[in-house]
């Protein structure tokens, strides 16, 4: 859980900061696209912060869509550990009655375990998605 706190916490930060970057990049980029039509300058060298704020961005969609798909092959995981769980019995007779009282004990504490993990992974990857559809909004 202080990881998913940890995760969301630093996505969010660095979404405010890009935000906050975009609503001052945006004007100034306006600012000097107005001062091209005023001077009617055919091209007009435009600073690299532009370019290096959309490279920025891009690199935290990537990075966001890529923990999405991996958070997705965790949950294809874990449900194919409850199906495993599913297909292993233990035939064997000679097992004492603690035996199986101790191992059906461990099953349910690992099925709340994994359980736990899968609705934790959904909720991250629905957050994450959301994150990544702010970062598409992020343009100058």
């Amino acid at each position: 859980m202080n990881l998913q706190f940890f995760l969301f916490q630093t996505i969010s930060i660095i979404l405010w900061v890009s935000s906050y970057c975009e609503s001052v990049l945006r004007p100034y980029k306006l600012n000097l696209q107005k001062k091209k039509k005023k001077k009617k300058e055919t091209s007009i060298i435009m600073p690299p912060v532009f370019t290096s704020f959309q490279d920025y961005v891009t690199g935290i969609q990537t990075l966001i869509s890529n923990v999405v798909d991996h958070i997705k092959g965790l949950e294809t995981h874990l449900i194919a550990l409850k199906l495993e769980e599913l297909i292993l019995e233990d035939t064997s007779l000679s097992l004492v009655r603690d035996y199986m009282e101790e191992r059906k004990f461990s099953k349910t504490v690992q099925r709340k375990v994994q359980s736990s993990y899968l609705h934790s992974l959904l909720e991250i990857g629905e957050l994450l998605k959301k994150r990544l559809e702010t970062t598409k909004k992020l343009k100058i």
